[in-house]
């Protein structure tokens, strides 16, 4: 499928078909390592978080009572989306499914007012399993995907590859990036942009395709339709949630497709990507002490058919958003204060690992 990416694109590795070997199970940072009794829910005890960066309510979207009738042609509101109610009510918090704004206020995102972000705990037991979300409205926004440099090392790439850094040509509509997925050599998870593949696409695997600005699919490689010109490409493991029912392997409890889960590791951090059904609105999701199926049932709460695990741990889960400054635009703030970052990371200092970048959408000419 897909073939003009997987049809004579250059590749820096054979496709091997080995699932997640078991050093990709999620680590943590020796300072945060705490034990856990053995067992396979996590306690109930809540350990130390820190508090999100601050951000004020968003008016809801006006729904309008199911008997009313639409004006004739007037299309459908999908932005920001309706608030959501969390999966349980017995774990379910203050401000559970809120929708807010996004970023600091000298953040170039603030004045946007094309994402926003929510919280939910998704964890039927323990209070502490969080989950925050943030929504970008795709009619307004475009998102785009850089390679690392260490997904390179080796390859001769085509200039007009980005690897490492946003575009120079798009860092002046630059709002956002969030991390990409594992590692080519963890699970064989291939990668693409037209003149270089990493990696050879697995049939089973979870994938993000964008065929122009603001379209995007995302579902098994296998199910993809045989087609040209897509800008990019980015596998994961399985599809958490597709055709908006969750995966069978996780209504199971079975998580070794997504990195496997370890009962005696606590502050730990997963993140995925969603699409609604509309097509419209683009999740981006980081779980606080989730696994795999939190993750799931939090951005189906939200709204997503469609859902894909990215990176895991927390050197590698981020989000992070920009604002002007004298010579190129810097990080001015994160999702959640913990994500570490440098300020010119992603604009003049490169990336070692793939990123997704968010821009405003350039204006259409008259």
């Amino acid at each position: 499928m897909l073939c003009a990416f997987a049809c004579g694109a250059p590749q820096n590795q054979p496709f091997q078909g080995a699932f997640m070997p078991q050093s990709m199970v999620e680590t943590v940072r020796p300072r945060d390592a705490q034990q856990r009794p053995t067992g396979t829910e996590p306690p109930t005890t809540k350990p130390t978080a820190t508090k999100p960066t601050p951000t004020t309510p968003v008016a809801p979207p006006t729904i309008a009572p199911a008997a009313t009738t639409p004006e004739r042609g007037a299309p459908p509101r999908h932005f920001p989306p309706a608030n959501f109610q969390a999966p349980y009510a017995a774990t379910a918090q203050p401000g559970d499914g809120d929708w807010l704004t996004v970023g600091a206020p000298d953040d170039r995102v603030r004045a946007a007012a094309s994402m926003v972000r929510s919280v939910v705990h998704p964890h039927p037991a323990a209070r502490y399993v969080s989950v925050e979300i943030v929504a970008l409205d795709l009619d307004r926004l475009d998102i785009g995907f850089a390679l690392g440099t260490k997904d390179v090392e080796g390859q001769k790439v085509p200039r007009e590859v980005p690897v490492g850094l946003v575009p120079e040509s798009e860092q002046s509509r630059l709002l956002a990036v969030f991390n990409g997925g594992f590692q080519e050599q963890h699970g064989h998870f291939a990668m693409g942009l037209p003149g270089l593949m990493v990696g050879h696409p697995r049939a089973d695997a979870c994938t993000l395709v964008s065929s122009a600005v603001g379209a995007f699919k995302l579902e098994t490689w296998s199910r993809l339709e045989t087609t040209q010109g897509f800008r990019f490409f980015r596998q994961t493991p399985p599809c958490l949630l597709e055709n908006g029912e969750l995966h069978a392997q996780l209504l199971k409890g079975n998580t070794k497709l997504w990195a496997g889960h370890n009962p005696t590791i606590v502050t730990r951090r997963r993140s995925a990507l969603g699409l609604d059904s509309s097509g419209k609105v683009f999740f981006y999701a980081v779980g606080v002490e989730a696994a795999p199926l939190q993750l799931a049932q939090a951005l189906k709460a939200a709204g997503a058919v469609a859902a894909a695990e990215l990176d895991i741990n927390w050197a590698w889960t981020k989000m992070v958003f920009f604002r002007d400054a004298a010579a190129a635009p810097e990080i001015g703030s994160a999702l959640r204060e913990e994500m570490v970052h440098g300020k010119s990371t992603y604009v003049r200092t490169p990336s070692d690992r793939d990123f997704f970048y968010v821009v405003t959408q350039a204006p259409q000419p008259k």
